[in-house]
């Protein structure tokens, strides 16, 4: 007799389920790590757009390099506690997808959408603060 008190075929039916619960659970807090990452530096751009934050350089010869360099810097460090920083070699391919959405979130919406909005906001009460 078995310590476990389902029958063989439950068991062959209770470790998939298991695995595929196991599984879901960390995709979804993955798509939730992407998600704050992702919203995080589309709020960055969202004040650099609307605000005129200077968080974007032309290069090194840039008079605001050093700024833009030190400010990123700060808001980065607040990202990864913000977020749970899972991320495996993807911030690149994510942080250019929030660049591109916000500045298109922006020309069609303006600044002055509720989403362009909420975005400006979670820059003012997460982000500026470590500038």
């Amino acid at each position: 007799m078995s310590i476990f008190p389902l029958p063989k075929r439950s068991w062959t039916a209770a470790v998939p389920l298991a695995v595929m619960v196991l599984v879901g659970g960390a995709a979804r807090a993955d798509v939730t790590t992407q998600d704050g990452y992702v919203r995080y530096h589309a709020a960055i751009r969202a004040a650099a757009l609307c605000e005129g934050w200077k968080f974007y350089t032309k290069g090194p010869q840039d008079p605001n390099n050093a700024y833009a360099q030190d400010a990123y810097l700060k808001m980065t460090r607040v990202i990864r506690d913000k977020t749970d920083d899972t991320l495996f070699g993807r911030p690149l391919m994510l942080i250019e997808r929030a660049k591109s959405s916000t500045g298109d979130l922006i020309q069609k919406e303006g600044c002055n959408s509720p989403k362009t909005v909420a975005l400006l906001d979670l820059f003012h009460r997460d982000l500026q603060p470590a500038l």
